[in-house]
């Protein structure tokens, strides 16, 4: 089982690198513009008046007065970037550890070695898993030495829920992604549907945003649960996204190692 984690964090240690570092590219962005950022509160101030309010809501921005560095990280990288990111980089870890064997021809491989399909299972979740933690540490906590470089003062409190909700998210969309890969043959399939979902989301948390009558719709968005900017505002941390995340991961992947437990494999 450890031979396996390991050779499947070998095998795909460019990706995670490149999705970690491209983040953490983007937090020394705009952490390196924050300062000017900082000059021009009156512009900003004159821009958020003259857009609805709703609009704003919407997308989770409770207000354009930037006077931390996690409120313009909010805004600029955790709105919409970084769960773009994180989407992207497990959804490729859960398509490519079942359908991409599968694809390539290799699982026949596993299957053929003295471990059990819960063990292969649960070997390549967790080196998904690992991978997860790897791009959470480095393009979060990754942030505190950041903040520092540029001597802006950043709590260590918030960077540390941040990645606790970070990674609770990540781990839900994984799970799901997972459970996916263990039902289809091929990854494009994978790959269609958690975005068309995800994509469908989103759309519902800005509608729900624009229009209160339908403010209902949050509860069926898991953006909605990525509640950023409350943590990154006010450095609190809702136990409704630990629940819900929770609750979706547990049964995702369960029924994700029900389904490559009991599924007919051709290769």
């Amino acid at each position: 089982m450890f031979q396996i984690i390991t050779r499947d964090l070998k095998d795909r240690w460019i990706s995670l690198l490149s999705y970690s570092l491209g983040s953490l590219s983007l937090a020394l962005l705009y952490t390196s513009i924050y300062g000017s950022v900082q000059q021009s509160q009156e512009q900003l101030a004159k821009l958020y008046n003259a857009f609805p309010k709703a609009l704003y809501e919407a997308f989770g921005i409770q207000d354009l007065v930037i006077n931390t560095l996690p409120k313009f990280l909010g805004l600029e990288l955790f709105s919409f970037m970084w769960p773009i990111l994180a989407i992207f980089l497990v959804v490729s870890r859960a398509a490519g550890s079942i359908t991409g064997e599968i694809e390539r021809g290799t699982l026949g491989l596993y299957l053929a070695l003295p471990v059990s399909r819960t063990n292969l299972y649960w070997s390549k979740y967790t080196s998904s898993l690992v991978a997860i933690l790897i791009f959470v540490s480095v393009s979060i906590v990754g942030i505190i030495p950041i903040a520092a470089l540029f001597n802006q003062d950043i709590s260590i409190s918030i960077i540390f829920r941040l990645a606790l909700l970070g990674l609770l998210f990540m781990w839900a969309v994984y799970a799901f992604s997972m459970c996916l890969a263990c039902l289809f043959s091929e990854k494009s399939k994978v790959y269609m549907s958690v975005g068309i979902l995800m994509a469908t989301m989103y759309a519902i948390n800005v509608v729900a945003g624009l229009k209160s009558s339908l403010g209902w719709l949050h509860n069926y968005s898991v953006f909605y649960y990525f509640d950023s900017q409350t943590v990154l505002n006010k450095n609190v941390f809702d136990t409704t996204s630990l629940i819900v995340f929770g609750i979706a991961i547990v049964v995702f992947t369960a029924l994700g190692l029900l389904a490559f437990r009991r599924r007919d494999i051709y290769v």
